[in-house]
């Protein structure tokens, strides 16, 4: 029988009891990993995580398995932290032992956390790293793991090119005995059909993910994303019956594993099938619960929706959501969402960045743009420099530029804007 969850805690002092049987860290990982799969239940998480630790802080060496078992389990309990530094402790003892097949195996696992972390440039480097290994020990067909987990990386960067040419690496071979790279596989071929343009295809597998995933009872709704995903494409397909049932069903999972990640996300699922009056609210909350997590990415797109969404609106919190979602998604590498929130941007200065300039700041900022000093303004428009200067602290915080040098940046990324500057200062 499964004993009660003990509490998520430190490491316990050395003093701790010793398992009684050399496989019994083998039987409490399996056990710990069981349950965080098919989270049936409220109360799954806290014996999950329970369960791992004791592996982790067992004080007795233990096979690659069940060690890298329990950081998988810490990951989808959005502990990432503890995962990242137990997975890189096993990569550095199997280096030790030269073990390259349990080192290979810790750092594709390790690539696939910063992954759902949202850190897509380290991603990729350890997936990289874990397919040199995987080559190096003579693996027939490479790691597997390892190259999915770089192709993920890759999309997140808006790679699509190099994703598909990693993806090709293991075509043909047969992964659905594998469990984690059957499902990740299928998820990282419908990201790229998606980032492709094909989102009936892209669907497809997303629906064969889930579908594979229900056969085999796992409910966690932090594996794969599937749901996620497939609620984003209904809806682009213009089915959004399906979608708020899909976007249901990642509600209902994430209820059974309560996290910040899964509740954010499943906000995040909800807001995409919701009407206008209740999509900013289900964003401000998914923004908010994500910002707790450790899904940089996640965070990062529902900053983007909302800023988006906002935008939409012409509500001017618009621009500081945006700008959060460019600087996560640029901090992490996420490529693809960085260049959705600079087209975002771009939008919102080119819609609400003409109309705040008052008539009388408008001249005094395409003068100084125009590189003329503010005694020159002055003189120019019949002003006195501290008017000037007062009329050029506004125009920078209007168009949140810093200095001459970032105004003649926004008015070349405006050319559609008056260019009275260059006639003005002619003239004088």
């Amino acid at each position: 029988s499964t004993p009660p969850p003990t509490p998520v805690s430190p490491r316990p002092a050395a003093s701790a009891r010793a398992f009684a049987r050399p496989t019994e860290h083998l039987v409490l990982a399996a056990r710990a990993l069981r349950t965080a799969l098919t989270a049936d239940g409220p109360e799954a998480r806290e014996t999950a995580v329970a369960d791992a630790r004791r592996v982790i802080w067992s004080g007795r060496p233990h096979t690659a398995w069940a060690a890298v078992a329990a950081a998988r389990v810490l990951t989808l309990a959005d502990d990432t932290a503890t995962a990242l530094d137990h997975l890189q402790r096993i990569v550095a003892d199997s280096a030790e032992r030269e073990e390259l097949w349990a080192e290979s195996h810790a750092a594709s696992v390790r690539a696939l956390v910063l992954l759902d972390a949202g850190r897509a440039t380290e991603a990729a480097e350890a997936a990289s790293a874990a397919s040199r290994l995987a080559d190096a020990e003579g693996a027939t067909g490479g790691n597997p793991l390892a190259t999915i987990a770089l192709a993920r990386a890759l999309v997140a960067r808006g790679d699509l090119d190099r994703a598909q040419e990693a993806l090709r690496r293991i075509d043909g071979r047969r992964l659905e005995d594998c469990f984690w790279a059957h499902h990740h596989h299928l998820t990282a071929l419908a990201l790229v059909e998606r980032g492709r343009g094909r989102p009936e295809q892209a669907l497809r597998l997303l629906e064969r993910c889930g579908t594979s995933l229900e056969a085999a009872g796992v409910g966690n709704p932090v594996f794969t994303l599937w749901w996620l995903h497939s609620t984003e494409l209904l809806m682009l397909l213009d089915r959004p019956g399906e979608a708020a049932q899909r976007a249901e069903h990642g509600q209902e999972l994430a209820e059974r594993w309560l996290t910040p990640r899964s509740m954010g996300l499943g906000l995040l699922a909800r807001s995409m099938v919701a009407g206008p009056s209740d999509r900013v609210e289900l964003l401000t909350e998914s923004a908010r619960v994500l910002a707790r997590s450790s899904d940089r990415h996640a965070h990062a797109l529902a900053e983007l929706h909302l800023g988006t969404e906002l935008l939409r609106r012409s509500d001017r919190g618009a621009h500081p959501r945006l700008r959060t979602a460019l600087a996560t998604a640029a901090r992490c590498g996420l490529g693809s969402v960085a260049d959705q929130a600079r087209r975002a941007l771009r939008s919102a200065a080119d819609r609400h960045a003409p109309a705040v300039l008052s008539q009388a700041e408008r001249p005094v900022a395409e003068l100084a743009a125009a590189g003329k000093s503010n005694r020159a303004i002055a003189d120019t428009l019949c002003l006195t420099a501290r008017t000037v200067e007062y009329h050029l602290t506004n125009v920078y915080r209007k168009l949140g530029v810093t200095g001459r040098a970032g105004l003649t940046k926004w008015f070349a990324a405006h050319p559609s804007q008056p260019a009275s500057a260059r006639a003005l200062g002619d003239a004088s």
